[in-house]
């Protein structure tokens, strides 16, 4: 049975808590962007969404 732990690495307890927990093969650890990354992020899923098209027309010229 999975179990998730969700802590907030930019408060001083939670840095502790997670020094509690113990690692053991197979588990995984997922570290979340930040909020203020959000923009970014739209950038480039639309740039990879457009560089594909962009691609080909320079390669038609």
């Amino acid at each position: 049975m999975p179990v998730i732990y969700r802590l907030n690495m930019l408060r001083p307890e939670s840095y502790f808590v997670s020094q509690r927990f113990a690692m053991r093969n197979g588990d995984v650890i997922y570290i979340a962007n930040a909020r203020s990354n959000q923009a970014a992020k739209l950038v480039q899923i639309i740039n990879q969404l457009f560089s594909p098209f962009y691609g080909v027309r320079e390669l038609t010229r």
